[in-house]
């Protein structure tokens, strides 16, 4: 069996868990840092490589296909932000959000650029 599937279960899941993100979005760089280093720790597990070999980003990224803890985080936030604009969150979310931006501004400020 591979270790592939057991740190992406236990480790990369509980990143990307709604709870966390929210909280983790106005979150200073030294919280992010520390869950950083958690996912390179396990990208090193899956990759039977040491502390300070070299590749581990373009491993994590290209091979393991796993974000960076940031763009995880943003990537969450979008996502759920695009559920709630097309009904296809919980009620509890929808309420949260809001257009700040009507759709004539939108398309007016597509076409102005």
């Amino acid at each position: 069996m591979s270790v592939d599937p057991l740190v992406h279960a236990f480790v990369a899941s509980r990143v990307d868990y709604s709870n966390c993100v929210s909280r983790l979005a106005g979150a200073p760089k030294k919280t992010t840092d520390k869950l950083q280093r958690v996912l390179n720790a396990a990208a090193r597990v899956v990759s039977n490589r040491g502390k300070f070999d070299r590749g581990l980003t373009q491993f994590r990224r290209h091979t393991l296909h796993w974000l960076d803890v940031a763009d995880r985080i943003r990537f969450r936030l979008c996502v759920q932000v695009y559920k709630c604009q097309h009904s296809m969150a919980p009620g509890y979310h929808t309420e949260d959000v809001r257009s700040v931006v009507s759709d004539l501004q939108l398309v007016t400020l597509f076409l102005t650029s």
